[in-house]
């Protein structure tokens, strides 16, 4: 028994939408990568200033994508708000009389040799 054939198959090639001039392309293309901050609407309203009209859809699809800055890492949160940080630390102290002691302990970040204690 022979296979049947698809009609769509052979005619897949054929028709459809016409393919955007290499030239828009570029020019797309050329105008993204100057001006990264603009987006496919303002392409497009320059374009459109030339006599090229196309939707945002078709400019963001030939649009150049712009890799994002990496975040910001802990070590640099830390060097922006390190003057803004104090370090406590809280500890108990049981004494031989089975009374408590309770301590905290703060130092600034700038001087961390010099700590500061309070008991209560």
């Amino acid at each position: 028994m022979p296979a049947r054939r698809c009609p769509l198959v052979y005619r897949s090639g054929l028709g459809g939408r016409p393919s955007l001039a290499r030239e828009v392309r570029d020019l797309i293309r050329k105008m993204s990568r100057s001006n990264a901050t603009w987006g496919a609407p303002r392409i497009r309203n320059e374009l459109a200033k030339l006599g090229i009209e196309l939707s945002r859809a078709t400019i963001a699809k030939y649009m150049i994508r712009h890799r994002k800055p990496p975040s910001p890492t802990w070590r640099a949160f830390l060097d922006n708000h390190l003057k803004d940080l104090v370090f406590i630390d809280f500890f108990v102290v049981p004494t031989a009389t089975f009374r408590v002691l309770s301590s905290r302990c703060s130092s600034p970040p700038d001087r961390p040799g010099r700590a500061r204690t309070s008991s209560g």
